[in-house]
């Protein structure tokens, strides 16, 4: 009779542990696949908006080469009586070779078009007089309506991103077009090397007979891959997505251990006509909240495991109380974090974690001898637990709360920084006792403050980056807009810092940026943010300075940098800049356009100058 109790009680306690561990493997296998999802969807938003920085600097540079041009006064002269003469055809083939040579922009094109959309001169050939209005859309949009025009757009040769600037003579009136056409290839690099990401740009099919003199090794069935280094498992990654289920993708999927991201390039009309497919090795992301989670919750599976099998072994053997309680104390002690058991608010009971953080304390009536509360330990600045000092309002708080508290422990050792949580158990006998459970996290807090210091801070120079600039326009413009504070922006570049390169090459270059980082940084305040957005151009964002202060900073930025001798050039430098406030009217485009155009005129106006922008 004993015996099929036993076994009855055996049986009801293995159903028990295998429910258990069903409902545990569910349970991680949910959460596991939730928080990777939204690793994965933060993944996504930074490679979002790293391709749309990197396209904006395509589009910066781009747009800059084709204001330059539709400056020109002899382009003006030479649209005025409608023809170009050889001079200027040599001299954009010469400007499209240098690019080619000393810029990541290998694939950089520019025509001149007259009033009637008519190309009289293209820099990768020489045949002209073709009627662009008819076969570009682009081109005909701003014939009737002139205005710069920037697009994606799919050629004869392949798909390009084009922007277009009207020429105006003295009288406003529309003489002709400059049209500057890059490659995506310069992206793609750039993407891959700041991100990791490869890509697979691919035109929609029904360009196909558009492209008529692109190559055809370059189609992928009937869609035109616009980049031109795909790898070949690369293509057949996309092929096995199969292309119909790529053009209809919104965001994105894991495939074969790929992270592939899906974002539309659309035309002059919004329509899609290609995406940027983006593809990453899932092993090469970190997603290291769901290490942490797993860590956590093998953890957490453990314990209460090992409760259960405590809770059975004592319900199922009562007299081997001691020889349980002998093992929970070894586990306990055992543990890496420290765990504090509360009876009353008092600490009663604590493993050997919590004794390594004191060097004098090797009991609880050592401990009691010496503090009132654990309490003693905690900074003023590290929880609002410290708003109140008091033991029983401290249990109950961290009881209460669902999620971890963090606080920092003036320990011997000195200050770490904990991850709290509370939770109530009833002993055997009905008691109820707070289990405390601390793990420090210092490390990876360190860490984490470690990796955005990266991705917002410039690799060569240590100021602010592009992508760190976008974000603080957005709230500063948000800050103008809605408390009308005074905001002001400097843009500055370092006059003919191509010559430095050309002259004592790149690694004097890079040095030539970093000390006159320094030089910049030393005449701000605190508050003031120097970001990098360029090669050699910055922007300083300046927080509550209105028009006339940042005036008087800049050129005094200018006068430092002027007369600083740089021992390794054995003379100084010059810097133009451009200078605005920002209003309550203005958006990021505005506003940075508006500084670009007061850099520009510096520039005209001679170098080595301020201008505000008017």
């Amino acid at each position: 009779m004993k015996g099929r109790v036993r076994y009855k009680v055996v049986g009801i306690i293995f159903a028990v542990f295998l429910l258990f561990f069903v409902a545990a493997k569910s349970l991680y296998d949910y959460q596991i696949s939730k928080i990777m999802m939204s690793e994965l969807s933060q993944n996504q938003r930074f490679i979002d908006e790293s391709l749309d920085s990197l396209i904006a600097q395509k589009r910066n540079m781009i747009e800059a080469l084709a204001i330059t041009f539709s400056r020109d006064i002899s382009l003006q002269s030479m649209l005025e009586k409608g023809a170009i003469n050889n001079r200027w055809q040599n001299k954009i083939k010469q400007l499209t070779r240098e690019l080619a040579k000393k810029t990541v922009y290998k694939h950089i094109w520019i025509q001149v078009l007259d009033k009637n959309g008519i190309s009289l001169s293209r820099s990768w050939s020489n045949k002209h007089g073709d009627d662009l209005s008819k076969t570009r859309k682009d081109v005909a949009s701003i014939l009737q309506n002139p205005r710069s025009l920037s697009v994606f757009s799919v050629g004869k040769f392949a798909l390009s991103f084009k922007y277009i600037v009207p020429v105006k003579d003295d009288q406003g009136k529309l003489i002709g077009l400059v049209d500057v056409i890059g490659h995506l290839n310069s992206i793609d690099k750039a993407l891959y090397k700041s991100v990791g990401v490869s890509s697979v740009i691919l035109a929609l099919p029904k360009f196909k007979k558009q492209l008529v003199n692109a190559p055809q090794d370059r189609f992928l069935e009937d869609a035109f891959i616009a980049n031109t280094d795909v790898l070949p498992e690369e293509k057949a990654l996309i092929k096995k997505i199969g292309l119909s289920h790529i053009f209809s993708m919104d965001g994105f999927e894991v495939v074969d251990g790929q992270f592939v991201l899906v974002k539309p390039l659309l035309d002059l009309r919004g329509n899609e006509m290609a995406v940027w497919v983006a593809l990453k090795p899932m092993d090469a992301f970190s997603l290291k909240d769901a290490h942490t989670f797993k860590n956590i919750y093998i953890l957490v599976v453990i314990f209460i495991f090992l409760l259960l099998v405590f809770t059975f072994i004592v319900i199922y053997m009562r007299y081997q109380v001691a020889l349980e309680k002998k093992f929970f104390y070894q586990f306990f002690n055992e543990a890496t974090e420290v765990i504090c058991i509360i009876d009353n608010y008092k600490i009663i009971n604590a493993n050997k974690a919590f004794y390594k953080l004191f060097d004098d304390i090797k009991n609880m009536d050592q401990f009691y001898k010496k503090y009132d509360c654990l309490l003693d330990f905690l900074t003023p600045e590290s929880t609002d637990l410290m708003k109140e000092k008091n033991a029983a309002y401290w249990v109950d708080s961290l009881l209460q709360k669902a999620k971890p508290e963090m606080f920092t422990l003036n320990t011997t050792h000195g200050d770490a920084l904990f991850s709290v949580k509370a939770t109530s158990i009833k002993s055997y006998f009905g008691g109820m006792y707070t289990v405390l459970f601390m793990n420090d996290v210092t490390a990876e807090v360190k860490y984490a403050k470690q990796l955005e210091e990266l991705v917002d801070r410039d690799e060569l120079t240590g100021c602010y980056n592009r992508h760190y600039f976008n974000q603080e326009l957005d709230a500063s413009l948000n800050r103008v807009q809605r408390y009308q504070q005074s905001i002001s922006l400097i843009m500055f570049d370092i006059d003919f810092f191509k010559k430095v390169n050309d002259e004592f090459g790149h690694d004097i270059g890079d040095k030539t940026l970093i000390d006159t980082t320094k030089l910049v940084q030393a005449q701000l305040r605190d508050s003031d943010r120097l970001c990098r957005i360029g090669g050699e151009e910055f922007i300083i964002l300046l927080p509550e300075t209105d028009l006339d202060g940042a005036i008087l900073l800049a050129d005094r930025i200018r006068v430092v940098i002027e007369e600083s001798v740089l021992p390794y050039l054995k003379r100084s430098i010059t810097i133009s800049s451009g200078i605005t406030l920002m209003t309550q009217w203005d958006n990021s485009q505005t506003v940075y356009k508006r500084v670009d155009t007061a850099l520009y005129r510096a520039k005209d106006k001679g170098r080595n100058r301020v201008e505000v922008a008017e």
